[in-house]
């Protein structure tokens, strides 16, 4: 490199020569970040999930429903979103968390605190324009994953 240069002036050639002569150390730093990274994603356990698909009825109320409302009333949830909160709800967890005998399994002795972890585990998702519900479960064991989904749904 030129040392009267301007840095904004640098380009790729100057890089480039700058490379090709430490190499060494380009080549000592670039395997210690490989080999590191490499270790830190083979210590990582391997995550299992475990999906399933709820097809939610709707019910017909049989009400007419009315083309322009001019008083207030309060607003129900409809079919799937209700189905959808129920999924999410910690009574159901704690169902679950007992079916599963979650307590022996992960070693909590409290069924309250079980719900917490139980619910980062769990997804629940709702397709738009749809009456899909999405149940998905991960864990590091296959049959634990599969075991929480079945009791979810």
């Amino acid at each position: 490199m030129v040392s009267e240069h301007n840095a904004a002036e640098y380009g790729w050639q100057d890089f480039r020569n700058a490379l090709r002569r430490r190499w060494r150390a380009v080549l000592l730093f670039g395997s210690v970040f490989l080999l590191g990274g490499g270790l830190l994603n083979w210590q990582r356990p391997i995550v299992h999930e475990a999906e399933a698909t709820l097809a939610i009825e709707a019910r017909d109320s049989g009400a007419v429903v009315p083309r322009a409302i001019t008083e207030m009333r309060p607003a129900t949830l409809n079919e799937i979103r209700r189905a959808e909160a129920a999924l999410r709800s910690s009574t159901l967890f704690l169902e679950v968390a007992r079916d599963c005998d979650l307590e022996k399994k992960w070693g909590m002795t409290d069924r309250v605190a079980i719900v917490s972890p139980l619910k980062k585990r769990t997804r629940v998702i709702r397709e738009d324009h749809s009456n899909l519900l999405n149940l998905a479960a991960r864990d590091e064991s296959p049959e634990l994953a599969a075991a929480l989904v079945n009791s979810l749904a």
